[in-house]
């Protein structure tokens, strides 16, 4: 197992399942190339991302130990604060899962791509010992608040970049990231080795694909030289099962 760093470690252990949802397309480039894809945080949905809360900006304009101090001080301490975070964002780059028991509906119809969806099934540590061991990673569940109220109480970049506005709680995000400052381009996802005969604990094709589908994939792995008795279709939707 790689160097790898573990935050809000009160909520995960090796043994944590976690479940990574994307199109058939994305899952045929995962096993042909063996690469696991990390987007910068920069590029991320969430404007947010690895941002400073309000909260976070006034504590820090309200802590003074010397009142005789111009205001000019705190004020240029935020703006180093945001601009080294805003350097942060564009250098971190994260593959996110979803840290849950069993198979989401959510995630099915958000990332699952209907009929054409895959999901990967592992588990926390299974996929940090199957990541390429020559990066040092950070890896924990996200922390979700309230960005207009509530704060960051630990102000790292790693806190701030395990982090994420409480609008998206439902995605139960386990994230891993790693540090890059030499790839140039925050646009293209960073490409990283995983060892899928570590990684892949089970593959569960889209609760909407028909049975043709799931013996095509079947094939597909197989000739790879990955087990076809991984492959199953999903059971969300079937009565009885899980």
């Amino acid at each position: 197992m790689g160097n790898h760093t573990r935050v809000n470690e009160d909520h995960w252990d090796d043994s944590t399942p976690l479940w990574r949802y994307m199109d058939v397309y994305g899952f045929l480039s995962l096993i042909t190339g063996e690469k696991l894809k990390f987007t910068s945080l920069s590029e991320f949905e969430d404007g947010f991302e690895g941002r400073m809360p309000l909260q976070n900006e006034v504590t820090l304009s309200l802590d003074f130990t010397d009142m005789s101090q111009s205001f000019a001080r705190p004020v240029s301490e935020i703006d180093d604060l945001r601009n080294r975070l805003e350097a942060v964002r564009k250098n971190t780059w994260v593959t996110s899962w979803q840290q849950l028991d069993s198979e989401c509906s959510l995630m099915w119809r958000v990332y699952g791509s209907r009929q054409n969806g895959v999901a990967i099934k592992t588990t926390a540590g299974n996929l940090l010992g199957a990541l390429d061991s020559d990066y040092n990673y950070i890896a924990g569940p996200v922390q979700y608040i309230n960005y207009a109220k509530e704060k960051v109480p630990d102000e790292t970049d790693v806190s701030f970049s395990f982090h994420k506005q409480h609008g998206y709680f439902a995605e139960q995000e386990f994230r891993v990231a790693v540090t890059d400052t030499e790839q140039s381009s925050v646009d293209k996802p960073k490409l990283i080795g995983l060892d899928l005969s570590k990684a892949l604990e089970r593959v569960v094709i889209s609760p909407w694909a028909g049975e043709w589908q799931l013996e095509a994939l079947k094939r597909v792995v197989e000739s790879l030289g990955i087990e076809p008795r991984l492959v199953r279709h999903s059971s969300i939707m079937k009565v009885g099962e899980k």
